[in-house]
């Protein structure tokens, strides 16, 4: 059974912490960090989306968490995820390999 855990609200900050750093990441190996100003949103939006969706339906968000393999499961469908509403807000393909990329970075 559940039970409430005070340091959710630090964990779900520590969640998105890591996926902005993850997106700034992204942008300054690519060189375009001192440029990218609000099309960083374009990356960590669809990211944070993707990880609530994911994580949450898997129940990753919730404590006291105890099952590493939903947490596997949630990490592996939020690189597509997060690629797929990329895609659909840019209106155009996302390559395969940004996914993969993306995917071992958040992971």
């Amino acid at each position: 059974m559940d039970t409430p855990f005070p340091h959710t609200r630090w964990l779900l900050l520590g969640d998105v912490s890591a996926l902005a750093l993850v997106t700034v990441a992204g942008f300054a190996t690519h060189g375009e960090l001192p440029d990218a100003g609000w099309r960083m949103a374009t990356t960590f939006i669809p990211l944070l989306v993707a990880w609530l969706c994911a994580g949450g339906a898997l129940g990753c968000l919730r404590t006291p968490y105890t099952s590493l393999v939903r947490l596997g499961w949630a990490l592996l469908l939020t690189a597509p995820l997060a690629a797929w509403l990329r895609g659909l807000w840019l209106m155009r393909p996302i390559p395969p390999i940004f996914v993969l990329v993306l995917g071992g970075f958040t992971a």
